[in-house]
């Protein structure tokens, strides 16, 4: 039961650094931000080791805080890595108002407010990660109350979020990070985010990063199962006689 709860806490402490990594260095300070992100890895259950232990081995953890020229650069001004989730939903236009909407669900349902000073969407990158922060405290609170039905409850909005959510665009957020940075911070931020929510998607029973492009996608046109039978009729419909008409 203790490895559990110490388990639950470590996944909670991650999404809260990872939200802190996303937002504007001003708001969080120049601290070095990775100081103990081993300490956290250590603690995490196995699975979520194995994915993050080679991310830290392989590559320096950055010492200090984010830059804010990259941070304007990537999020801000031209948006090279949109924070916004709604933004790759390919139906953004049609379907944004609903994500906003139930985004906002979550978070009312379970006392989660967004500051009044807070100029950021619902569907922020760092706001969505410190739900998920806030949903496993909760679930960790109510472990250690014997409350199961409320633990229950905790575990699945979390499944659910993660799965209507943060861990349907995840994937594609990280890529372009990854891809449009020469930062060491972001790169390493990015590296880590997508294999700790990858990690947490196979916990939850997840299907992760369905979304994987921020741009509406070019489809392929519709192709009938009856294709050659089709041509093959209106062969024979075009070959009537001459003076069909």
């Amino acid at each position: 039961m203790a490895q559990d709860l110490d388990e639950h806490v470590a996944r909670s402490a991650c999404y809260k650094l990872l939200s802190l990594v996303f937002l504007p260095p001003r708001t969080v300070g120049g601290e070095e931000l990775f100081a103990g992100i081993e300490k956290i890895i250590s603690m995490l259950p196995s699975e979520h080791q194995a994915l993050l232990k080679p991310i830290v081995e392989t590559a320096p953890i950055p010492r200090g805080g984010p830059s804010e020229h990259e941070h304007t650069r990537l999020f801000g001004v031209g948006l090279a890595a949109t924070p916004y989730g709604s933004e790759y939903d390919p139906l953004a236009e049609a379907r944004k108002g609903h994500c906003l909407a139930d985004l906002l669900g979550f978070y009312e349902a379970f006392g989660f407010k967004l500051a009044g000073r807070q100029k950021e969407f619902p569907d922020h990158i760092a706001i969505e990660l410190e739900f998920l922060s806030l949903l496993l405290l909760k679930s960790c609170y109510a472990r250690a109350e014997g409350q199961e039905e409320a633990r229950a409850i905790c575990e699945e909005a979390a499944g659910k979020f993660l799965a209507d959510h943060l861990g349907a665009w995840g994937g594609a957020f990280a890529d372009r990070v990854e891809a449009t940075t020469e930062d060491d911070f972001y790169r390493f931020s990015a590296r880590l985010f997508r294999g700790f929510i990858l990690a947490e998607c196979h916990t939850l029973r997840v299907e992760p990063f369905f979304m994987a492009a921020a741009q509406p996608q070019k489809l392929e046109p519709p192709a009938c199962p009856f294709a050659s039978e089709c041509s093959e009729a209106a062969t024979q419909i075009w070959s009537a006689p001459k003076n069909f008409c």
